[in-house]
């Protein structure tokens, strides 16, 4: 959309000479991901269908409308399928910096999805109430996505030939697998840690150390929105090599989503306990101390995920094996503090803060500011760096 006159598998080119967006670029990226999101759709069916026949056909005698499962089976792989296969039009919204439009078609197909199912099983549809309406609500969000889309690359598609997507795939392959790489490796974190909470502590702990990580989880996660409405603005900037620009937006959003995250956390700890006493929930909270480091840590991998992200607008991912390394070392020492060091669940809440302090969360802060041209000082006094002055 900046008018690169192609793609690059790592790594920025120089600004182009050319002006506006390269929409027969952008037309040669529909076609690839149409087909690779096609492949997707079908993965997701073979997935699915041999999983839901294993899992339901020795117990199909136990219900007592066996062809309404399987009906809702089918209609929940279907669902799955084109909700998958029409996912690119949302995402090219957002890289065409059309962020909040994707955002509102998202919510609105989200919505109809509740709505509608909660219709359908007040009307006694009863399984089949969920995979229609999620059917429904991907239909609405891939048909006013794909009309934006369409009006934004001004409805001239030019001729794509078939030997132009191998290309554009292997292009994206370098990046792709890298994120691919350390999103599992998050993933495995989480879940690993999650696994040796049930199988040492039993579901009570368990369920409070889940309630406890996913309260921040959420006020980590909505922080990030002033950040996550502005990255294709920032990979704008980064490409054209405007870095006093970059500084500002980056000042802005890294203060915004930090000073979230405080006011969010502190009303965790203080509006929490209560809000769990007054509605009589069976559930609690980890004791005050392992909050905090819970706390600490959400929010210096919140850190970690913003300066990480800005470096990804050059085009590579440089975090990825030490975020993988770490991500193993977490699960490695959870398990050692566990079971020779007798610290309980503390061991599961302190691991990652421990690893992430080593390097991680440090690190990656100074080489993203230092990528931008400027510093910690500097972006806080609000000035120009040094390099950009003269």
């Amino acid at each position: 959309m900046n008018g690169a006159e192609r793609l690059q598998g790592l790594g920025l080119s120089a600004p182009p000479t050319r002006s506006g967006p390269n929409y027969e670029l952008v037309w040669h990226l529909v076609h690839a991901s149409r087909q690779l999101y096609r492949y997707f759709a079908l993965a997701v069916v073979l997935a699915l269908a041999g999983y839901g026949y294993l899992v339901l056909s020795p117990r199909i005698g136990e219900v007592p409308n066996p062809g309404l499962v399987w009906i809702a089976l089918l209609l929940s792989i279907v669902w799955a399928a084109c909700d998958i296969y029409w996912g690119y039009w949302g995402t090219f919204l957002k890289g065409m910096e059309r962020v909040l439009q994707a955002l509102r078609w998202q919510t609105a197909g989200y919505s109809i999805r509740l709505v509608l199912a909660s219709a359908l099983l007040w009307a006694g549809l009863g399984l089949l109430s969920l995979p229609i309406a999620g059917l429904v609500g991907s239909l609405v969000q891939r048909t006013f996505s794909r009309r934006l889309c369409l009006r934004l690359l001004n409805q001239n598609p030019p001729q794509a030939p078939e030997t132009s997507t191998a290309p554009i795939l292997f292009a994206l392959l370098p990046n792709s697998w890298r994120m691919g790489l350390q999103m599992f490796s998050q993933l495995f974190m989480i879940n690993g840690l999650s696994f040796l909470c049930v199988h040492h502590f039993g579901l009570a702990a368990n369920a409070s150390y889940g309630l406890s990580l996913q309260l921040f989880t959420i006020a980590s996660g909505l922080s990030t929105v002033w950040s996550s409405v502005n990255w294709p603005t920032v990979n704008t900037l980064r490409f054209q090599h405007d870095f006093l620009s970059l500084q500002a937006l980056v000042r802005k959003m890294f203060g915004r989503q930090t000073l979230t995250y405080l006011t969010l956390a502190t009303s965790a700890f203080l509006l929490a306990p209560t809000l769990l006493a007054a509605i009589q929930s069976d559930s609690n909270l980890l004791p005050l101390g392992l909050l905090l480091v819970i706390a600490v840590n959400q929010a210096l991998e919140l850190n970690f995920s913003f300066w990480t992200t800005l470096l990804a607008a050059e085009n590579k991912i440089p975090s990825l094996w030490p975020a993988v390394v770490s991500n193993l070392c977490a699960v490695a020492l959870a398990c050692w503090l566990t079971a020779f060091e007798r610290m309980g669940v503390a061991a599961l809440v302190a691991a990652p803060l421990m690893v992430g302090i080593m390097f991680n969360y440090w690190y990656w802060m100074l080489r993203g500011m230092s990528s931008i041209h400027t510093s910690l000082t500097e972006l806080l006094a609000r000035r120009k760096s040094a390099q950009e002055s003269q």
